[in-house]
């Protein structure tokens, strides 16, 4: 394979068409151990390729990375964060670990929040809602119009 730096840098939205599927093509195959590198890599104008590859290599290869794809959607308007969030939701249950972990250390971070409900918890089954049932308690606390309050799911 290629030179890994030198694939990520011709993800970016100024590459030919066919160089930048290429390269997309190419880095399915980077060592798992070299994942992390694809996580918001250089420029904004790198990410929405990135997060191409990212879907591609798809779950479990990318379990090692989960918490910083979790990063990835604090704003959905970054380039790839909708790719990235379609990936996260389709996990499901490993991701309850690393979505338990930021309602209980980044619970003021509204917006990021709002994007796990938005785009994971909100298609998520009763069972699984269930098993993050103490943090939604934690979240709801004070601010009940935060915390979409699902009849027969919490």
């Amino acid at each position: 394979m290629e030179d890994i730096n030198i694939l990520i840098q011709k993800l970016d939205w100024d590459t030919p068409v066919e160089g930048r599927e290429n390269a997309i093509k190419k880095l399915q195959y980077v060592n798992d151990d070299e994942l992390h590198l694809l996580l918001q890599p250089l420029s904004k104008g790198h990410w929405d390729g990135a997060a191409e590859v990212i879907l591609n290599i798809g779950y479990p290869r990318v379990k090692s990375i989960l918490p910083e794809l979790l990063i990835w959607i604090q704003d959905l308007n970054w380039p790839g964060a909708d790719k990235v969030s379609r990936l996260l939701r389709e996990i499901g249950d490993p991701l309850i670990p690393y979505i338990k972990n930021v309602f209980i250390h980044n619970s003021d971070d509204r917006e990021w929040i709002w994007w796990i409900f938005e785009r994971i918890i909100d298609q998520w089954n009763t069972e699984q809602i269930s098993q993050i049932q103490k943090e939604l308690i934690q979240l709801s606390k004070g601010r009940v119009n935060d915390v979409k309050y699902r009849t027969g799911k919490i």
